[in-house]
């Protein structure tokens, strides 16, 4: 999403039974189309995962629907949904030192924000199997 930091998400099945109905609209409202009832793509970073699941805008860029691993900054409201392009998404730990330049967020960003992507990312890496600490050595006290 243009003008926020990156945040680890997983790239989801526009079809699955747990995508939520006012996402299902916003797919209606903005035209978004899926053409190929792919699997659940798990991944993290910037939206993360496979992103060859033929999901097309009216404008003609490839969508795809991600899970932000924002648990921490949503609480009891879980963890958000939207629709991003494909030049938003990448993958999460094939390239480490990409990660870590995702991760070390510039220091203008405001400190807690910084901690909730470092956060998030813990989280992606879990659900992955990759070792965090590989990128968050700096920054192991999430601070």
């Amino acid at each position: 999403m243009e003008g926020y930091p990156w945040f680890p998400a997983e790239v989801m099945d526009p079809k699955g039974p747990q995508v939520p109905e006012q996402i299902l609209e916003m797919q209606r409202e903005l035209n978004i189309t899926h053409s190929n009832g792919s699997g659940n793509n798990n991944s993290g970073g910037g939206g993360g995962g496979n992103i060859n699941n033929n999901i097309s805008h009216a404008s003609g860029g490839n969508m795809h629907l991600v899970q932000f691993f924002d648990l921490q900054e949503r609480g009891e409201r879980g963890r958000s949904w939207y629709w991003v392009s494909s030049a938003q998404v990448s993958p999460l730990g094939i390239d480490l030192e990409e990660d870590r330049k995702r991760v070390h967020l510039k220091a203008s960003w405001n400190p807690k924000r910084r901690k909730s992507v470092r956060l998030a990312y813990l989280d992606a890496c879990s659900l992955q199997g990759i070792d965090s600490a590989l990128v968050l050595s700096e920054h192991l006290g999430l601070t």
